[in-house]
């Protein structure tokens, strides 16, 4: 299923009957006026493959939900997520550790107002991101070095 409602001039919030769309795999809501934080029942979304939200007015921190469901076990718990862009909104706070995004492959936070250190658990473990290729984190107050397994990314 997609639901693909980019460059209108939407305002509000996110319906909460959008996270019972339990067949959901492309949401592209980008470039509008949606606005209030973005919920952790994103991880209702199990089968969510891309979500484009950039260019709106969300604010709040990052949701966890957005990670997948369980660190435990293999791929099978592992959220399907590939392109993930939040782009030019107000999203607070740090990036969380352990999401498990090891299929990511687009992640753009650039634009936003995020604090905190960059990761270090993207390259070891069950959160490894081999797959990870274009990550924007542009504009932003990280602070910090930049870890030194990052150039594993994407191997």
């Amino acid at each position: 299923v997609t639901l693909d409602l980019a460059e209108n001039d939407i305002e509000g919030t996110l319906p909460e009957g959008l996270f019972t769309l339990k067949d959901l795999r492309f949401l592209y809501l980008h470039d509008n006026a949606f606005t209030g934080t973005l919920s952790e029942n994103f991880s209702e979304l199990s089968a969510l493959e891309s979500l484009y939200l950039g260019d709106n007015e969300f604010s709040g921190p990052f949701p966890k939900g957005l990670g997948s469901p369980s660190l435990g076990g293999g791929d099978a718990n592992v959220r399907p997520l590939r392109y993930l862009s939040l782009y030019r909104n107000s999203i607070t706070g740090s990036i969380p550790v352990n999401m498990n995004l090891r299929r990511l492959y687009l992640l753009d936070l650039g634009y936003n107002d995020m604090t905190g250190t960059l990761p270090a658990d993207w390259s070891n473990g069950v959160n490894t991101m081999n797959t990870l290729t274009l990550l924007y984190l542009n504009h932003n107050s990280f602070r910090g070095t930049i870890p030194s397994t990052y150039p594993e990314l994407g191997n």
